[in-house]
């Protein structure tokens, strides 16, 4: 792993414009979400204040950038139409530990870092928290990571008998912007719908919660609801994984 990541660090960092531009974008990111919510009227009545609400941008942030760091895996249905993905199996490491490691998106660290930042400065400067309490939200926005990668696996798995399946990338990635928002803005019935349909909460929501808004029964509870649905995702894209690989042909030349 130290080689891998040495050998990433090398290959993101090698052009100084692109490199200088990732972390500028990434930066200005976060200053309009902090000025967006420093601008407008968050739902207090329903709990949530503007700190809170740089919460949620800290934890957005956070969850995107885990989920960047394995980026190769969005990328899985291109690889079978090209016959690229014979270079992971043929490889005496797992599959799964291929893929990830094949482009690993180590610049990711940075944008990590800065929402991390941002949740432990909000924290610090305006709220009263346990340790107990940030690890259990930073546990429920890595799962939700996990659970997305897992999503996004299982949707390029079609790509096995159908090719590319760009439109329902875009539509599972698209959901992650309502993270940003507090999704007690919505009417409850949209809340399940979406919540059901795409782990939208975990991103941010429920992490934000964890730390300022529920007692340690109530997030244990959430947690554990996480967890079953993180080793859900995982062990439905397993099964989907081995049922599409079947009928992976290679390269034909």
């Amino acid at each position: 792993m130290p080689a891998y990541i040495w050998l990433a660090l090398q290959r993101t960092s090698e052009f100084k414009f692109s490199f200088y531009s990732y972390i500028f974008l990434y930066g200005t990111q976060m200053a309009f979400y902090l000025a967006f919510w420093s601008m407008v009227e968050p739902p207090s009545s329903l709990g949530w204040s503007t700190e809170a609400c740089y919460l949620l941008t800290g934890f957005g942030m956070l969850c995107g950038a885990l989920q960047e760091l394995v980026w190769s895996t969005g990328i899985i249905d291109l690889m079978i139409l090209r016959g690229e993905l014979t270079l992971v199996l043929v490889r005496p490491e797992s599959s799964y530990f291929g893929l990830v490691l094949r482009k690993l998106g180590i610049m990711a660290l940075l944008p990590a870092f800065m929402g991390l930042g941002l949740i432990v400065v909000t924290l610090v400067l305006y709220y009263d928290w346990h340790l107990l309490n940030l690890f259990m939200a930073l546990v429920c926005c890595t799962l939700a990571s996990v659970t997305l990668r897992a999503m996004m696996l299982a949707v390029n798995t079609l790509g096995f008998r159908y090719g590319k399946v760009n439109s329902l990338k875009s539509a599972l990635l698209g959901t992650r912007e309502l993270a940003r928002y507090p999704i007690d803005i919505l009417p409850a019935w949209s809340t399940g719908l979406l919540c059901t349909l795409f782990p939208v909460l975990m991103i941010s929501n429920w992490p934000a919660s964890l730390l300022i808004r529920w007692d340690l029964m109530t997030g244990a509870l959430v947690l554990a609801l996480v967890l079953l649905v993180t080793v859900a995702w995982v062990g439905f894209t397993a099964w989907m994984w081995k049922r599409g690989l079947r009928h992976y042909e290679g390269l034909s030349l």
